[in-house]
């Protein structure tokens, strides 16, 4: 039996979201008509301005809040109708911090992600072996090496600094192993170098086949790492397309002001990359 046009369309686009809407209690809605793509082997960036959506918008494709309006879809199936453990099995979230952080070696944090592939032994939270997931040894090793956090691996999570932090919970969501990776602003915290290889990683990942969607402030390294850019202004797409369609005054002025200055990256390996810098000019400069 050979597979439908719809399941080859589904394995190519394993997260899709239509027509999305979503308000907290009787506010004012945070989401008008979403819709977006995510296929397999690519890196979306998204952004836009403090309070346009953009982590609310990653919770709901993570199936953490439910739409007013619209759906989201994983590989064919409304996110809706998979069990908590099959969502995680599917879609793996950064979120951009802990509201409390626990009292726990980097090791157990990381080893937390492998949650939904562990099988009941009678064992207590944090009792990770062989046994409960065979696979888990090798995800995790993976996880720790791209993001350097083995020397800190026998730490408590509270005596680490944001950016060491950050790298831990990108790790967890690297040992958690899913076809889709959603990570909120994984770089806020970090130094340039760190920023750099937490985009990287993140490259690396959607070159190896995963859908990848990171939320973003820095539009240079979006430039020179995504494949496509999303700005999400006032809870709607106001323009998506790569980062030479998206990084234009035409499109940034109207939300963020007329307050940057525009080139591009010297050509390396790939094509021309777009930069944008905040620059307000002095009283003497034009």
């Amino acid at each position: 039996m050979h597979p439908s046009a719809d399941s080859k369309t589904a394995a190519a686009v394993p997260l899709q979201a239509h027509g999305l809407a979503f308000a907290y209690g009787e506010g004012e809605p945070v989401l008008r008509d979403v819709s977006l793509e995510l296929p397999a082997g690519e890196l979306l960036a998204l952004f836009g301005p403090n309070g346009a959506g953009k982590s609310t918008l990653l919770r709901v494709l993570g199936g953490l809040l439910q739409p007013s309006a619209g759906s989201v879809q994983v590989n064919g199936q409304a996110i809706t109708q998979l069990s908590p453990l099959e969502r995680a099995r599917s879609v793996a979230r950064m979120p951009q911090g802990l509201d409390v952080w626990p009292d726990v070696r980097v090791a157990d944090l990381v080893w937390s992600g492998r949650y939904c592939h562990q099988r009941a032994t009678g064992w207590g939270p944090f009792a990770w072996g062989a046994e409960r997931d065979p696979n888990g040894s090798a995800a995790v090793q993976a996880a720790v090496a791209a993001t350097g956090c083995d020397a800190w691996w026998q730490r408590s999570v509270r005596e680490l600094s944001g950016g060491e932090r950050e790298r831990v919970l990108l790790a967890r969501a690297l040992a958690q192993d899913a076809p889709i990776l959603l990570a909120d602003e994984p770089t806020r915290s970090l130094d340039p170098e760190h920023q750099l290889a937490a985009f990287e990683i993140l490259r690396e990942q959607a070159q190896a086949g995963r859908a990848v969607l990171v939320v973003t402030h820095d539009w240079n390294l979006a430039s020179q790492f995504a494949d496509r850019l999303i700005c999400l202004a006032a809870g709607s797409v106001h323009a998506q397309g790569d980062p030479a369609e998206v990084l234009r005054p035409e499109v940034l002025e109207p939300i963020f002001g007329r307050h940057f200055h525009f080139g591009e990256l010297p050509a390396g390996a790939g094509p021309r990359a777009p930069f944008v810098l905040p620059w307000r000019p002095g009283p003497s400069q034009p």
